[in-house]
């Protein structure tokens, strides 16, 4: 998920899923690729991963320039990050 943060308040901007195909895991190096292309529309200079992927990406990462923060580890622990300044769109 990308978003834009303005007066405190973040709008999703854009939602990139990619998963592996049967039998065929996803490439650290073609993963990021596809999100540095989705980083760059948005002016992303980061990207945040959880210790999952996160030493697989790194040198991905330098090399495309992009800084690489921790994410909290879990999928309960992205959701308190997100739902403080989320809301519905009218």
């Amino acid at each position: 998920m990308i978003d834009h943060k303005f007066g405190g308040v973040a709008t999703v901007a854009d939602i990139v899923e990619l998963r592996p195909s049967r039998g065929a895991p996803l490439k650290p190096s073609t993963v990021v690729q596809d999100f540095t292309a989705v980083l760059r529309r948005h002016g992303a200079g980061h990207l945040r991963a959880d210790g999952h992927y996160r030493e697989a990406i790194r040198e991905h990462l330098d090399a495309a320039r992009l800084e690489l923060l921790s994410a909290p580890e879990g999928s309960n622990g992205k959701l308190p990050d997100v739902r403080p300044s989320a809301r519905p769109v009218p």
